[in-house]
Order: C-alpha cells, then structure tokens, then sequence
C-alpha cells in the first residue's frame, strides 16, 4: 500500500453524531489512502464507543484511522498530541464538527505535485446555518496575507494544511490559548514565511454550534480573547523575520484589542470595554493621530459598525 501523502488530525469531546459527519465526509474523499487520527479530549459520553463502531464499519486497509487519547483540556492540546504521532509529510487539522468537501484531498494532492516545495496550502469554506450557507472567501493577496489574518482569519482551523515539519518547527498550537488559537497560530506560521498556495474553492464545510469556544457572544469568554491578542503581539515582538514591518504588525494586533473592546462595550459590558481601550490607546505603537482613529474605531464599533479596519493602516 502506498504511503498516505497527509494526516488528518481531529481532536473530539462528547460529541457522538458529529464526529460520524465529520468521519464520513473523510470516507467520501477520492484520495487513497487515508490517515485519519482522531484524539479523545476527556469525552464522557458515547463518543469514543460511536467511533469504534465507525471504525468495524468503514475502515479497511486504505483508510487508517487512530483513536489516541489526551486528558489536557482544550482542542489545542489535543491538536499538538495528534501532530505528535503524524508521520506524513503534511497535517491538517479537521473540527470535529465539520466536514471535507468530496474534491479536498484530490485538489490538495495536485496543489502539491505541481509545486512540491510549499509549505502551506489554504482554500475556502462554506459556514453553514439553519437559515443559509454563507461562502468564507479569503483570496490569496500575496502582500497583504498578514492584514488578511490579523483582520480576516485567513487561516482558520480546518481551511489549510501544512508541512508537518513546518508547524512542529514553530511549536504547534498554544496549548495555553482557549480561543482564538488558530488565529494566533496563522500570525505565527506567517511570521516564518512559509511558500504559499492558495485553492480558490470552498473545500470545507463549517457547522457552527451554540456550545463550541466562539458562541455566541465575547463576554462569556471574557480574558481568552486577551490571551490570544498577548500572545499574538509576543510573537511579533520576539520574531527576528519582520523587522521593519514589526510596528505595522503591532498596529495592526492592537486594532483587534480596540475592536474586541468595542463588541465587549456593544454588549454591554463597559467593566470590560473600559480598560481593554486604555490598554490600546496607550500601546508603545499608537501615535495621537491613531488615538483619534482607535476612538473612532471604538464608537463606530460598539454602535454595531463593521469592518472598521478599512480605515486602519
């Protein structure tokens, strides 16, 4: 049998119906053979025994799937415990909640055939709702992929994949982040300067839930978003890569902290909003010109604007 060219790395808590979605959509990819490792975070319900079952049914010798098991909490330490046994020569990283579209991996493996020396790959998505399917197009913008992550979340979970000795060089996830941790990760692949492509098509399928880390509001998880952006701008700081792009950068991450502040007063919780602003206005990088700007930002933002970081720069 062939060696697999990928692994799929799928971190999973309690949640025994959409781990099958999610494995059946793998199931359906053209691509073989298959290498799919599926780490247990802690489940307390079905979801290991529903697994098992999958596996009787669906497996054979050209889809290879591991159950492997992680006590730490968070879907990041369960991400770093799955790329630690990945023995290909690129990862992705799948939520347990969504799917592959059926032509994924096929048009994965031709990206990586015609230019064997990338590092990361990307491509869309489509979020689907109860009320609609909502395209996530993230173009490919070779000078601004930076502004794209920071602004956009160009690199999102389950919309790219990576040299596996690429994202083990730069640490893999953040163990210590809740949320956000795969925007983080983006401004750190980033930050190494990986040879990028980009699919322009909507190769996965995103399911949000009521009940996953985003939700359905940011006061609830008041202080991981912070983690996130601290972590972020450590990164930028202590990068040797960006010299002289490092206060854009900076700027750039501090303009998520005035919006998160925004959306926190939005909500209601000026107890949040007021120091988080402060922080912001008074960062190292932010001149009186961009007082007056983050301020703007600010009010524009709690009031229910958008996209305020078209007049950022």
């Amino acid at each position: 049998m062939k060696t697999p060219f990928i692994s799929i790395v799928i971190p999973v808590k309690n949640r025994p119906l959409l781990i099958t979605r999610c494995l059946d959509s793998i199931k359906a990819q053209s691509v073989r053979p298959l290498k799919v490792i599926v780490v247990d975070n802690g489940s307390t319900d079905s979801t290991v025994s529903e697994i098992w079952n999958w596996i009787r049914q669906n497996c054979n010798d050209d889809f290879d799937l591991t159950i492997i098991d992680e006590q730490k909490p968070g879907a990041a330490a369960a991400r770093n415990k799955g790329l630690g046994t990945v023995n290909t020569e690129w990862v992705m990283f799948l939520d347990s909640d969504d799917a592959m579209q059926p032509a994924l991996l096929n048009d994965l493996l031709n990206k990586i055939s015609c230019q064997p020396s990338l590092d990361l790959i990307y491509w869309n998505c489509i979020i689907k709702t109860p009320e609609k399917d909502v395209p996530r197009c993230r173009s490919y913008v070779k000078n601004h992929l930076f502004e794209r992550q920071i602004y956009n979340s160009l690199l999102c979970t389950v919309n790219f994949a990576v040299k596996t000795q690429f994202i083990r060089k730069i640490g893999g996830w953040d163990i210590q982040l809740r949320g956000w941790d795969d925007w983080e990760l983006g401004i750190r692949l980033l930050l190494n300067k990986p040879n990028i492509a980009y699919i322009p098509k909507m190769l996965s399928v995103i399911y949000p839930q009521a009940e996953s880390i985003t939700g359905t509001d940011y006061q609830s998880k008041s202080g991981i978003w912070e983690m996130a952006i601290d972590s972020s701008e450590k990164a930028v700081i202590e990068s040797d890569t960006y010299n002289h792009d490092r206060n854009k950068l900076l700027r750039m991450i501090n303009y998520r902290r005035a919006n998160l502040a925004a959306l926190y007063k939005r909500e209601g919780r000026t107890d949040l909003a007021l120091p988080l602003i402060k922080k912001s206005l008074n960062h190292p990088t932010t001149t009186k010109f961009r007082k007056f700007l983050l301020k703007l930002i600010y009010a524009y933002t709690s009031k229910g604007g958008r996209m305020a970081y078209k007049i950022w720069f």
